[in-house]
């Protein structure tokens, strides 16, 4: 179906950012994942980033050469805790090393324009685990990181489970306090929830932020 609509599209071929994602493409399986991309590849000879959504588990060292061969030189990972405990809430199958191991894995195969996700009013979480999270994500060899609080969408996991995120004010002061440890720690807010390291803005996201065209497929 998407090898139908790509077809279906003018595309033009001076693209300048390509963006994998949201779900979660590496999960596909490898063969699945390479005829992905080279679907993409007569799109992307001027695009200058190139960005696929990756989560921990599923970031391999097979998955990352395979991405690197066809030009990907951005990755999302989806850190979202470093708790065992909010992890597991969440339905995540990643503990901290497996997070270690991913970062590591994308550098060797020379992808080193990383973001990390966090989420913050996650149910029964503190500010302590929350800033321990961030202060790990900073310490790892990252250039980017978005930080979401959680929202309970109707019909979700969640939602059927009757879990509630954190009171508002705790959640403004997780935000508030997050905002001071990134500045802090060298990442420069550009947005209400993205910071980077000087330079390192998502191009893609800031297009649609500005609102310029874009080519939605899928």
């Amino acid at each position: 179906a998407l090898e139908k609509e790509i077809s279906m599209k003018r595309i033009p071929s001076d693209l300048k950012t390509m963006y994998i994602g949201g779900g979660t493409p590496s999960c596909l399986k490898l063969d699945q994942l390479k005829r992905l991309l080279q679907m993409l590849q007569p799109y992307v000879s001027r695009v200058e980033e190139y960005t696929m959504e990756m989560n921990p588990e599923s970031c391999t060292d097979d998955v990352c050469a395979l991405i690197c061969a066809y030009g990907v030189n951005r990755v999302s990972l989806g850190v979202q805790s470093f708790e065992p405990r909010l992890l597991q809430l969440m339905n995540r199958h990643h503990d901290e090393k497996t997070i270690e191991n991913a970062i590591a894995s994308l550098h060797r195969f020379g992808i080193h324009n990383i973001s990390v996700d966090a989420m913050y009013s996650l149910p029964t979480q503190t500010m302590s685990e929350w800033i321990s999270t961030l202060q790990k994500c900073v310490s790892l060899d990252v250039t980017h990181l978005s930080m979401y609080s959680l929202t309970i969408e109707p019909g979700s996991a969640f939602a059927r489970q009757k879990i509630k995120p954190l009171d508002a004010d705790t959640e403004a002061d997780m935000y508030e306090q997050a905002i001071a440890f990134l500045e802090n720690n060298g990442f420069v807010q550009y947005e209400i929830s993205s910071f980077c390291k000087p330079g390192y803005e998502s191009r893609h996201n800031t297009a649609y932020w500005h609102y310029d065209d874009f080519i939605g497929l899928g």
